[in-house]
């Protein structure tokens, strides 16, 4: 076999190297140098590509959605909007300044109520549900500022002094929404700050410009208007999902908000177990052991790593690791896709614990075969046989791709079983080139069928002596857009062959990058390919965008890849392995199509808000109006 980076890509054979005595601090002129560091991407510049730049602000949607601003910069906003509030509401015309003394004090009084409100909302509504300080003091400067047209509006019209009222209870609507939507999704629970700003608005107004009764009715009339206008919008985006699913879109809402702010929030997993269903679950197990030193565990299986966030199977390698106690563990993406997500942390729990029990008692004396390369097309193969397991890796690289179902990924392994003779198959789905849009792989579409027949033409050797290392990067040292695992990196040494392989922890690479990460190390060893887990914990939103080189800069990921693979050569063995491969009966996964049913429930409820917006305040308006028009 050819050493070095001919077998990886004979087109890189220059300037793939990086520099031995830097340690990686040398990178590739031709591809890297246009690139700054937190750009993400890669070689091409965001603003050269509006496709991924969109994508960007999809995956990072759920954060925008819910930031907020820090409270003393909202206080000061407060402090600029109640100027602009109080200006119209208390200044008399043809009177000086100097003679309306109270001015100043009655602007004092709107900017201390919507302070006190921020203070009030966020006691009681921290009690009742989730509220933090920025999001408190952010929606009383919205209300301030909702509350100012109305105001404007009734001082400008000769008489409309009715209208001011009307405007100062216009904040009750966009109170009510974001409370329930947000912290408590109760109704009734949030009716006391609901109405919070509006009551403290009129109680300093009052005293500086006096109130009628019917003004007072016109303030009581109006409130109840915009509460049942928010009632009405609520009512209206929750349809689709109550439908089909029994609960509202908020009460999901209120948990993900948590979930993402506090990491708390899981009650949302009974959720995702009320709409699951069970299946038979496959997984493959390889324990590679060497003398005097940690036993190295590698899984693959049909569960798939989702579905956002720490949610069920989300983050499923630092579960397993937890579940299993085992130190060094690599767990591959196998075949699988959405609708194998596990709907519980409890139930990878129990996945971890059914495989521990299983790996119990067992042999460890097999030896590894030399590795071999398959391709047809777009698809290459890269296989190798380790104690007694036929370990397949499948990618399109550069070409993208997103999952290989169960079906494709299982029938291959049964072929390469077949035609090498190995008892047990570990299937890998490299998941390591990512374009928006391109989708799944799935039994009997051209890739699938291409899989399969190249899958036909492997032919591995004789198992013999081997040698193996492990060695692994935190994500800690590279941060961005990898979860808790890091890099990790398994180096097999048999005769005068070194194969590597990858593992990123993220949810796919940025299309392109894969390429690059190979060459960091391909003049390390003769044959590498580079993977990641999958893991949904990096996402932020269901169907999130957020693969491995859209924040992290190629350079450190090209860094973090080479001094894996080095320190993995340098803890190389002789090693023995053995295996597993097997199945769990009844087991909760979120089922056939309900990812794409909840994410079309997401769009519906998106989709009614515009006119569910306009519908609601257009009643609360004109219930508004009503005893003005009358009277």
């Amino acid at each position: 076999m050819i050493r070095g980076p001919n077998i990886n890509h004979p087109e890189d054979d220059e300037g793939s190297a990086m520099d031995e005595e830097d340690e990686g601090t040398t990178v590739d002129k031709a591809t890297d140098d246009t690139e700054t560091p937190g750009q993400g991407p890669g070689a091409v510049p965001e603003e050269e590509d509006p496709r991924l730049a969109g994508e960007t602000r999809v995956g990072d949607l759920s954060a925008k959605m819910f930031w907020s601003p820090s409270p003393a910069r909202s206080t000061a906003l407060m402090l600029v909007l109640s100027i602009i509030l109080g200006l119209p509401l208390f200044y008399r015309g043809g009177v000086p300044l100097y003679r309306q003394p109270l001015l100043p004090v009655a602007i004092a009084g709107i900017f201390a109520s919507a302070v006190l409100t921020a203070y009030i909302t966020q006691w009681y509504s921290s009690r009742e549900g989730i509220m933090y300080p920025r999001r408190a003091f952010l929606l009383s400067f919205v209300g301030v500022g909702v509350a100012i047209p109305g105001v404007l509006f009734g001082r400008v019209i000769p008489g409309g002094s009715a209208l001011v009222m009307v405007g100062l209870a216009s904040p009750v609507w966009i109170r009510h929404v974001t409370l329930v939507g947000t912290s408590a999704p109760r109704h009734v629970r949030n009716l006391p700050v609901s109405l919070l700003q509006t009551l403290l608005m009129a109680c300093a107004t009052v005293p500086f410009i006096g109130i009628t009764p019917f003004e007072v009715l016109v303030l009581a009339n109006a409130s109840i208007a915009f509460l049942a206008g928010a009632f009405l919008f609520l009512a209206i985006v929750s349809g689709p999902m109550k439908r089909v699913f029994g609960i509202t879109p908020y009460e999901l809402l209120v948990s993900g908000l948590e979930h993402f702010t506090t990491s708390g929030g899981l009650e949302g997993e009974s959720f995702f177990y009320d709409i699951s269903a069970t299946t038979t679950v496959w997984y493959s197990y390889i324990r590679i052991r060497r003398e005097r030193k940690p036993d190295t565990h590698l899984v693959t299986t049909t569960l798939h790593p989702g579905p956002f966030g720490l949610f069920g199977g989300s983050d499923l390698p630092t579960k397993l690791k937890a579940a299993t106690g085992w130190r060094n563990l690599m767990v591959f993406h196998g075949p699988s896709g959405h609708d194998m997500n596990p709907p519980r942390s409890e139930d990878v729990e129990r996945f971890g614990n059914e495989i521990r029990d299983a790996a119990k008692g067992l042999t460890v004396d097999g030896g590894a075969s030399e590795p071999q390369i398959s391709t047809a097309g777009d698809i290459r193969l890269q296989s190798q046989s380790i104690g007694g397991t036929a370990v397949v890796s499948a990618t399109r690289a550069p070409e993208p791709t997103d999952d290989i179902d169960p079906a494709t990924g299982l029938s291959v392994i049964d072929t390469v079983k077949r035609t090498t003779g190995r008892e047990r198959g570990f299937f890998i789905d490299a998941h390591n080139s990512l374009e928006p849009g391109v989708g799944s792989i799935f039994y009997g579409d051209p890739r699938a069928n291409a899989m399969l027949e190249t899958a036909k033409g492997i032919a591995l050797g004789p198992d013999g002596d081997f040698k193996a290392g492990y060695s692994e990067r935190s994500s800690l040292e590279i941060g961005g857009d990898l979860g808790d695992m890091g890099v990790q990196a398994l180096v097999v040494e048999t005769g005068s062959v070194r194969t590597a392989y990858v593992l990123l922890d993220g949810n796919n690479i940025v299309i392109g990058i894969r390429d690059k990460l190979v060459s960091a190390a391909s003049d390390l060893v003769d044959l590498i390919e580079v993977h990641t887990t999958d893991n949904h914990s990096v996402n932020r939103t269901i169907g999130g965008y957020r693969p491995v080189g859209l924040e992290t800069p190629v350079p450190v990921l090209r860094r973090a890849v080479r001094n894996a693979v080095k320190a993995a050569i340098a803890d190389l063995a002789d090693a023995k392995a053995g295996g597993v491969e097997g199945t769990i009966d009844e087991f909760p996964v979120l089922g056939h199509g309900t990812t794409a049913k909840l994410t079309a429930m997401v769009n519906a409820t998106a989709g009614t808000t515009r006119w569910a917006f306009v519908s609601s305040m257009f009643v609360a308006v004109v219930w508004s109006l009503i005893p003005i028009i009358a009277w």
